[in-house]
């Protein structure tokens, strides 16, 4: 099995089968414990959000193996200003890797090609979430250097004047 690595620079089939992932990562959002439900059509949704990032803030790259969608990353560069002072910095968006493709280092090239591309668009760091329940996310991203640096807290819904 040699997996390799694409970046999508159009719409086009391929982003059929990202739809596909992106539907599939959305319900295992809901088993890991993601308070807010998707909206109806969130796999479309996003499509035509990436779509206008595309090339520009964000990068959307394929693992490919024997012409088949694998897996995707998904990341996208913002400025941060304030406290902190100005700093270009990248984010992971998503990561999806079809469950046969797991522990086999889709992941790792998939990270490594966003990597890069950070690096080519002068980022000073790289951030990302992973859900609570999500045990192997975190595991991976602590393989690849990432550190724990907060906790995010949500009450979802919210009740009628709940205080």
């Amino acid at each position: 099995m040699t997996t390799k690595i694409h970046r999508l620079f159009e719409d086009g089939t391929e982003f059929d089968r990202l739809e596909y992932f992106m539907a599939l990562l959305n319900q295992q959002y809901l088993e890991q414990g993601l308070l807010i439900p998707t909206a109806e059509g969130a796999e479309k949704i996003w499509r035509q959000n990436v779509l206008r990032t595309l090339g520009r803030s964000g990068l959307v790259a394929a693992a490919i193996d024997s012409d088949a969608i694998v897996g995707f990353i998904h990341a996208t560069m913002y400025l941060s200003r304030g406290i902190y002072g100005t700093q270009k910095l990248g984010r992971i968006e998503h990561i999806y890797i079809d469950p046969s493709y797991r522990r086999k280092h889709c992941g790792q090239k998939l990270f490594a090609e966003a990597a890069a591309w950070f690096a080519e668009q002068n980022a000073t760091g790289i951030e990302l979430n992973v859900l609570s329940g999500n045990d192997a996310a975190k595991g991976f991203w602590s393989s690849l250097g990432f550190e724990v640096e907060s906790w995010h807290y949500r009450k979802y819904p919210l009740p009628d004047n709940p205080w």
